[in-house]
């Protein structure tokens, strides 16, 4: 059984000054990834930094409660894909993604690991 593909679910809360940066590293990375930005806080600059980038924004109605974003974005994440729920102040090396896919090969009945800066 072959891996399902690699997304970045970016979890974003108003304006914030990192969310560029955030994006970008992600959007940068060697292998290519699908990116998203989950929110309860939507807003003109979020939308127009996540469009610059090409990156849907998805919006989940309600609480704006950090752990109740983390819950949305990983509900839609398990579904299709591994994935990687950054928020918006994260900035990854290029080779992340690139990395932990190798991990999870190198140990394919995992269904977590742990990725820490060396």
């Amino acid at each position: 059984m072959s891996r399902p593909s690699h997304q970045f679910v970016v979890l974003a809360f108003r304006d914030s000054p990192y969310l560029a940066k955030c994006l970008a590293s992600v959007c940068a990375q060697a292998g290519k990834s699908k990116v998203i930005v989950t929110t309860s806080t939507p807003s003109r600059q979020m939308s127009d930094i996540a469009g610059s980038f090409g990156v849907p924004v998805r919006v989940r109605e309600g609480d704006s409660a950090h752990s109740r974003r983390l819950e949305f974005s990983d509900f839609r994440a398990r579904r299709k894909s591994w994935s990687r729920s950054p928020t918006q102040d994260d900035v990854y090396y290029p080779d992340f993604a690139e990395r932990t896919r190798q991990l999870f090969e190198a140990a394919p009945d995992a269904s977590l690991c742990f990725t820490e800066l060396r």
